[in-house]
């Protein structure tokens, strides 16, 4: 697991260093985890900022679907910080996403947006045509 686990760490500190600058300055870990339902979920802390990729994905994605995961992912971060949000917006907003459907999918629209205008729109789509479980 932790030869995966650095696996995405690398692909993520690549992705920030060619598409997500202003993600730069932020340390931003990748772990695997058991997440049920979801692909990816974050975490954002005042001391630490974490994608967490369900242990299912290695075995059921291939690398460009990966790598749609983790670019979906870092959306949600580079959100916060262009929007300059601290941790109380960021779980505020995050409370607002799971009670609201209609604001999730706001949410989501904004990042597939992002996603596009940042030239991910294969990897998204190969991401997108795989079930989930």
């Amino acid at each position: 697991m932790l030869k995966q686990r650095d696996n995405y760490q690398k692909i993520v500190n690549e992705l920030i260093e060619k598409s997500f600058p202003e993600l730069g300055n932020w340390e931003i870990k990748v772990t695997e985890k058991d997440l049920g339902n979801f692909k990816g979920k974050i975490k954002f802390y005042p001391w630490e900022k974490c994608i967490f990729v369900d242990t299912k994905v290695r075995k059921t994605h291939p690398r460009l679907g990966i790598i749609g995961l983790l670019v979906h992912e870092l959306c949600h971060f580079s959100i916060f910080k262009k929007n300059n949000w601290g941790w109380f917006k960021v779980n505020f907003d995050y409370l607002c996403y799971s009670l609201s459907k209609d604001y999730r999918k706001r949410v989501e629209g904004e990042v597939e947006k992002m996603i596009l205008e940042k030239g991910y729109k294969k990897e998204n789509k190969i991401l997108h045509n795989i079930k989930k479980w």
